[in-house]
C-alpha cells in the first residue's frame, strides 16, 4: 500500500498562543492584541483588521481546502489525553486523505513502557484498523464500520474542515511563519457537535460521539488560502476532559496518493 509520508512535521503552537486563547476570547474581541512577538515569532499585521476581513479569510480558506483532491496531515495531541480502543492513549495520528472520503492513516498510541503504530484504511466509507499481535493476541485487520466516534480524529475531512464554516467570532490576530511559508493567524469558536448535527440527518447517532459546547480555534491560512495550521484547545469526543488540545497540521496539497483495499 504505496501513500506519502505518513509522518508529517508539526509544530506546536507557542504557549503564549495558547494562554491567549484559553484564558482571552473576550480580550482579542475587543482588539487588545497584546502577545509578547518575540515569544511568538510573528510579524505585526500592517494594518488593524475587521471581524468581515477574518470572515473572508475564513470562507476563501474554506473554498481552496474544498477544492482540494488530496492532502496530508497530522493530528498531535499537545495536552491532555484520549483514550481509545480499550485502553489506547492516542497520541498522534498522521496520514493522507484522498476525496471525496478515502484515507489511510497511522495511529501512534501509547500502552505501559511502549508506542504502538496501527493503521487506519478508509475506502468508500468502510472503515479497517490494523491491531498489532500482543500476546496471544493474533492482530489483523478488522473493520470498524463508518460511524464510529474515533472517525472525527482518524480524517480531519470527516468534521474539522467542515466546521469552517460554523466558527463564531473570527478574528485576525497575528502573522507569522511555518517552515518558511507565511501565514496569517485567524482565532475563533466552534461547536463541533452543533456542526456535525447541521451536517447529517442525526440518524446514525454519530454526532453524539462529539464532544458538546463551543472549542476555541486558532486556524494558520497561507498566501493561497490554504491552512497550514488548526490549534484545537478543547475535548472533540464526548467524554473527553476540558484541558485536552491538539494541532492539526496540513501539507501535501493535491499531491498523488494511492490508497488500497486491505486484506482482512
Amino acid at each position: 500500500m504505496d501513500t506519502m509520508s505518513p509522518r508529517q512535521s508539526s509544530r506546536t503552537l507557542p504557549l503564549t498562543r495558547r494562554v491567549m486563547m484559553v484564558g482571552g476570547t473576550a480580550f482579542l474581541l475587543t482588539g487588545l492584541q497584546a502577545v509578547d512577538a518575540v515569544a511568538r515569532q510573528g510579524t505585526p499585521i500592517a494594518a488593524p483588521a475587521t471581524p468581515s476581513d477574518a470572515v473572508n479569510l475564513l470562507n476563501e480558506a474554506a473554498t481552496a481546502m474544498t477544492a482540494l483532491d488530496s492532502f496530508a496531515f497530522s493530528l498531535v495531541t499537545v495536552e491532555g489525553e484520549t483514550v481509545i480502543l480499550e485502553g489506547f492513549t492516542l497520541e498522534e495520528i498522521a496520514g493522507v486523505v484522498r476525496r471525496p472520503s478515502d484515507f489511510e492513516t497511522t495511529v501512534t498510541v501509547a500502552i505501559p513502557f511502549a508506542s504502538l503504530d496501527l493503521r487506519a484504511v478508509s475506502i468508500n466509507n468502510q472503515v479497517w484498523i490494523e491491531l498489532p499481535s500482543l500476546g496471544e493476541g493474533g492482530g489483523g485487520w478488522t473493520s470498524i464500520g463508518s460511524t464510529e466516534g474515533l472517525l472525527t480524529l482518524l480524517s480531519p475531512d470527516v468534521l474539522i474542515l467542515e466546521a469552517l464554516p460554523y466558527i463564531e467570532n473570527p478574528a485576525i490576530v497575528d502573522t507569522g511563519d511555518i517552515d518558511g511559508v507565511d501565514v496569517t493567524y485567524v482565532s475563533g469558536s466552534v461547536d463541533f457537535r452543533s456542526a456535525a448535527e447541521r451536517l447529517g440527518d442525526g440518524a446514525d447517532g454519530f454526532s453524539l460521539q462529539i464532544a458538546e459546547g463551543p472549542v476555541e480555534l486558532m486556524i494558520a491560512i497561507d498566501d493561497d488560502r490554504l491552512i497550514r495550521e488548526i490549534e484545537i484547545i478543547g475535548p472533540l469526543l464526548a467524554g473527553e476532559d476540558a484541558s485536552v488540545v491538539r494541532l492539526v497540521t496540513f501539507s501535501g496539497f493535491n499531491e498523488p496518493v494511492e490508497i488500497e483495499e486491505p486484506e482482512v
